[in-house]
């Protein structure tokens, strides 16, 4: 997976950063498969995915293939799955911080 900031993404892609903000807000791309937010100012593009998506813009269901190949290779998918934390959940709601 390479990520890429913004502007690389719209030197690469040649399109603005505008045009990927109303993407975001659209949801045509998703946090956390076509972007990632490192901060509130801070953003990185999964550039794969991305040209992936424009590639399959009028087959979606192949773009939805990759969405599933990648999600399936990160390592987080190959250990057991852990049981929520509660307590953080509870806190997390109650706008506390964790200790």
């Amino acid at each position: 997976m390479k990520l890429s900031t913004a502007r690389e993404l719209a030197l690469q892609i040649k399109i603005s950063t505008r045009t990927m903000h109303r993407l975001r807000s659209s949801r045509a791309w998703e946090e956390g498969i076509h972007y990632f937010k490192i901060s509130p100012i801070k953003i990185l593009y999964n550039l794969d995915l991305i040209n992936d998506w424009i590639a399959n813009l009028h087959q979606l269901e192949l773009h939805e293939a990759a969405i599933t190949n990648f999600l399936s290779a990160l390592p987080s998918n190959d250990r057991p799955q852990r049981k929520p934390n509660k307590k953080a959940a509870v806190h997390a709601a109650q706008g506390v911080k964790n200790v």
